[in-house]
């Protein structure tokens, strides 16, 4: 149900984002991800906005993402979301993403600012499109039999200092990802705002897809509500 998170403009801005994955609807996923890892939530990290990015042409409408071949993490939201966009969603190794743009095999991929400067994909690209179709949520989480061999006093104080974690990587990120945006600039590459009404809409249908994996339709509507 993590993918909850996953699904595309389903957050519209950062404030948005920490409503929902510091209350009751966060505290939810989390439960299911403690029971799948044996494990207790820490905080709910933020790993950034993805947007996506080709050599081809900026990215203004879907109608401009038809025939684009966009490397994309193996989520099959995020694969669902590309081709319903009317690009071919191709799912890679990381790895592989760098020399897949120099050989002409994908023609683009989604990352946000840190990772599309660090991996040095500025070298073989061209247009960034702000599509803000993601707000990466990860888990920091400890093992629930580590966690309980400790004494509750520990316990509680490895519980805070998740706490103190968790909200130091939120600002780091924040700081990391405007510092990235500026340097991505001076490098040359072109920047584009879209129109999220009609990507919003060009999506539809991975809702209806996914609902029954992230919880049902009543859940997407509480997210959208907070």
């Amino acid at each position: 149900e993590a993918d909850l998170f996953n699904l595309p403009f389903i957050f519209s801005d950062i404030d948005h984002f920490y409503r929902v994955v510091d209350g009751p609807i966060g505290e939810s996923v989390a439960e299911k991800v403690e029971m799948a890892l044996d494990s207790e939530v820490l905080g709910w990290w933020f790993s950034g906005i993805r947007n996506a990015w080709n050599d081809t042409r900026p990215i203004m409408t879907p109608d401009d993402m038809k025939g684009l071949k966009i490397r994309v993490m193996g989520s099959p939201v995020l694969i669902d979301t590309f081709n319903a966009l009317g690009a071919q969603a191709t799912p890679m190794s990381f790895g592989e993403v760098y020399t897949s743009l120099q050989q002409g095999v994908i023609d683009g991929a989604e990352t946000d600012h840190v990772d599309l400067l660090v991996e040095n994909f500025f070298e073989v690209t061209k247009y960034v499109s702000l599509t803000g179709h993601m707000y990466l949520a990860a888990a920091l989480v400890c093992g629930n039999k580590a966690l309980s061999q400790l004494p509750e006093d520990l316990q509680s104080q490895v519980r805070e200092a998740g706490a103190v974690a968790t909200q130091a990587e939120r600002e780091a990120m924040d700081k990391m990802a405007g510092e990235a945006l500026a340097m991505l600039k001076e490098k040359g590459l072109e920047f584009n705002e879209v129109d999220n009404a009609l990507f919003r809409e060009a999506v539809s249908s991975v809702y209806a897809n996914n609902a029954d994996r992230v919880g049902g339709m009543d859940v997407i509507d509480q997210v959208a509500a907070q």
